[in-house]
């Protein structure tokens, strides 16, 4: 069974003090958790390979898409988190996991020059692994539990800002 997670690092147990997610969190989920995991990755807003060049990576390179599809987040399937994002979902090839790891977390924002991106999307085919929203300090995971609990052993603040929240459901509508 699927369950969803929500990763938002709380600075101060005594209050809700949210702080920014650490590069080496990120770094241990990139490389420790997802490479064996991820075979797709989405960008918000992205929906061709030409429109890849907004990131400074992909000015000289850039994949063909996998499939385009629809996600929408709700909660408990009333409520629309997010707008529905329509991506192309390109192939998480060694190039572009290279691309990906090479970027910090916090880098990815709609302002920033080289990476303005505010969402991205990661793929174990056409289903939703997770998503991350830099500017927000979120990641969002679509787990099993077994998954979970490999995730949690990498790092003890991704155990200690793990929530679980089944009222928050994604789906993926596969478009071509």
């Amino acid at each position: 069974m699927m369950r969803t997670y929500v990763m938002m690092v709380n600075l101060d147990d005594s209050t809700l003090s949210w702080g920014f997610i650490p590069n080496t969190a990120w770094q241990s989920i990139l490389r420790g958790w997802m490479r064996q995991r991820i075979n797709g990755i989405g960008f918000k807003d992205i929906v061709t390979k030409e429109q890849l060049t907004r990131i400074i990576e992909f000015r000289e390179w850039q994949p063909d898409a996998k499939f385009i599809c629809n996600i929408e987040v709700k909660f408990q399937n009333k409520l629309v988190l997010q707008d529905t994002q329509k991506m192309a979902v390109f192939p998480y090839s060694d190039k572009m996991r290279e691309i990906i790891e090479d970027v910090p977390f916090n880098d990815w924002r709609a302002t920033d020059e080289d990476y303005p991106i505010d969402e991205l999307y990661f793929f174990q085919d056409t289903r939703l692994i997770m998503s991350i929203t830099p500017y927000e300090s979120c990641i969002i995971f679509h787990v099993s539990d077994s998954e979970r609990d490999e995730l949690i052993k990498l790092d003890e603040l991704i155990r200690k800002s793990l929530y679980l929240r089944e009222d928050l459901k994604a789906t993926v509508e596969i478009l071509t």
